[in-house]
């Protein structure tokens, strides 16, 4: 409970830094700075959300990004009586030559529920993913992107704190500036 606390007060802290000051460059290629995405994630979440990713670092051929979002349900959970907003952040490592990438991210999200017919108002959710993204290094354009792990979340379910583990599945389409 204790990490969990600290970890919804630190994070947010560690991604406004970066976003505020300017990639910084190794020789090379290496990706544009911002990228705006929407993604479709899947189980657990059936969110449709709209991301901002800042690339913070480039050595070699791995970057380093953050990303901030926030998406709505789409209500197919619990015959449609669950509304809820996600609020997600987290750092990805991605590798690959030419357009061809492996994608590495782990996040942390909120999940504020706001339908009284569902008893439980808020749950956090880990994710750790891995995927492919179709990205062209040097260039502004279309980044798509699809990635697959595991989700792990919890929540209070009237009295106790319940947790449940998940496969998580996403798919974004964006664009890098």
């Amino acid at each position: 409970m204790f990490a969990e606390n600290m970890l919804k007060s630190i994070l947010p802290l560690l991604f406004l830094i970066p976003l505020m000051s300017p990639a910084q460059e190794s020789s090379g290629g290496h990706f544009p700075n911002n990228t705006i995405y929407i993604s479709s994630l899947g189980q657990p979440e059936n969110v449709l959300a709209i991301n901002y990713e800042r690339r913070l670092l480039t050595f070699k051929s791995i970057s380093t990004f953050a990303s901030i979002g926030a998406g709505h349900s789409i209500p197919d959970r619990y015959n449609g009586k669950a509304k809820w907003y996600e609020f997600p952040a987290g750092l990805s490592f991605v590798t690959g030559k030419r357009n061809h990438h492996f994608e590495f991210a782990a996040g942390y999200g909120v999940v504020k529920y706001y339908n009284r017919n569902i008893q439980r108002h808020n749950e956090s959710v880990i994710k750790i993913t891995g995927g492919y993204r179709l990205q062209r290094p040097n260039e502004k354009g279309i980044s798509l992107r699809v990635a697959l792990g595991p989700a792990f979340s919890s929540y209070w379910d009237g009295d106790y704190r319940a947790s449940r583990t998940s496969a998580s599945v996403s798919a974004g389409l964006g664009y890098a500036f």
